[in-house]
């Protein structure tokens, strides 16, 4: 004996269920020997989203004999507050011969509905190298109470094919439709992909669907040349080996300094600070040497910095000071200070003015503690500035000095030897 057959098609609405009716619907019935008579439909409650459903309760009988059709009832009775109704059917013929179940798609909940979704979810730029990206949605609606924050999700791929878990990137209160927002997580990878999601949640905590945004590519950012710090074009420098001192601009993949060493070869990201020193010595006093620094970008790109500067022998290199046969003059002290402000200027520091005056004329050096206190308080300066430069290495460092004691009296060859021998260090 042929057996009728369930609807292949069952489905009930709306989805989200205050007051009023349910509709059924449902297609593809088949009658078996018998005509059909009726279709049977049974509902199961769940008390939350966990969904332990309980038993099958008969909720309706629909006498008819169309394989297919629409039934409207107030199903008030069969749905529970807080809950989650399914529904399924089955087919009956005149001789009470029945067809298996076919459930729903779907169930019923009890409640408002959930805000709509934004229609439009975009993130821009479509390449990025740096900054933000920017989050822009519009269509999100309330469909019951009002609106009140978004929450926003990213993944990231390797290949814009295969993605990664969804991550949290916040929660935003805002009561807007359509807005934008910016957010920096991103996939770091050169030529790795991130999309985003978001959805809506209104006053009555309900959420919508996902929305899901198109993908971001990373890319290499522009390739920018370094600043030079220091040497400023034309300073001057006392040492064979100088230093230089840059600021990154991009973030670089490969630092080649040209003839000179630097304090950090990792971390090369925008805003890095860089302390480059010449490999080797200059081979000779010149107005013209030039300090390089050439970046490179992991594809290979290539650009760079230069700046123009002097090396030249102080005025102190041929006049020796010897430890109890020079009497330390005011001339001394003179050379020593114009050095100093050779090299502050050559950092880009302000030249010294001096608080105490020295006469050239006299040999007689009036206050000398003093006056030494304050050129060693100038070198400090120009310590603190490169040695403060790159704080994630000690590389290129200059060497703090242990400032001789001083004799109360009588100016020191030692002290100011010290001096000296600092500032072709510098």
């Amino acid at each position: 004996m042929a057996l009728p057959q369930a609807p292949t098609v069952f489905t009930v609405a709306p989805k989200f269920y205050k007051s009023g009716y349910v509709t059924f619907t449902w297609s593809g019935a088949v009658a078996g020997d018998y005509p059909i008579a009726k279709y049977e439909i049974q509902y199961s409650s769940a008390s939350d989203s966990r969904f332990d459903w309980d038993g099958w309760n008969s909720a309706e009988m629909i006498r008819t004999t169309n394989t297919y059709g629409t039934e409207t009832s107030a199903m008030v009775n069969k749905i529970k507050l807080g809950c989650y109704t399914r529904y399924r059917v089955r087919t009956v013929d005149s001789m009470n011969n029945a067809s298996a179940y076919k459930e729903a798609d779907g169930y019923v909940q009890y409640g408002d509905p959930p805000p709509t979704a934004p229609t439009v979810f975009t993130a821009a730029p479509a390449e990025f190298s740096s900054g933000d990206v920017t989050l822009t949605w519009s269509g999100a609606k309330a469909n019951a109470g009002s609106m009140a924050g978004y929450e926003f999700q990213y993944a990231t791929s390797a290949n814009g094919t295969a993605w990664g878990a969804w991550q949290a990137i916040t929660y935003k209160t805002m009561s807007v439709l359509s807005g934008t927002y910016k957010t920096n997580k991103v996939n770091a990878a050169i030529g790795g992909y991130t999309r985003y999601q978001i959805r809506a949640k209104d006053s009555g905590s309900r959420y919508s669907d996902y929305a899901v945004s198109n993908s971001v590519k990373t890319v290499a950012p522009p390739l920018v040349a370094p600043t030079f710090n220091a040497p400023v074009t034309g300073g001057l420098t006392y040492n064979p080996r100088p230093r230089g001192l840059i600021t990154l601009n991009c973030p670089v993949h490969e630092l080649a300094s040209g003839g000179n060493t630097a304090s950090s070869t990792a971390g090369l990201t925008t805003g890095k600070k860089v302390v480059l020193r010449r490999t080797t010595a200059l081979p000779n006093f010149s107005p013209t040497y030039s300090m390089n620094a050439l970046v490179k970008d992991s594809t290979g790109n290539l650009t760079s910095a230069g700046v123009s500067y002097g090396y030249y022998k102080t005025a102190f290199a041929d006049d020796a000071i010897i430890a109890r046969e020079t009497s330390i003059s005011n001339r001394h002290i003179a050379q020593v200070r114009a050095a100093i402000n050779d090299v502050l200027a050559y950092y880009g520091l302000p030249e010294k003015t001096w608080t105490l005056h020295v006469d050239t004329g006299s040999a007689t050096v009036a206050r000398w503690q003093e006056v030494v206190l304050e050129m060693r308080g100038a070198v400090q300066d120009i310590i603190n500035l490169v040695n403060g430069w790159d704080t994630a290495s000690t590389t290129h460092r200059i060497t703090q000095p242990s400032w001789l004691a001083m004799d109360e009296h009588t100016p020191s060859a030692a002290v100011i030897n010290q001096l000296r021998d600092i500032i072709i260090e510098l």
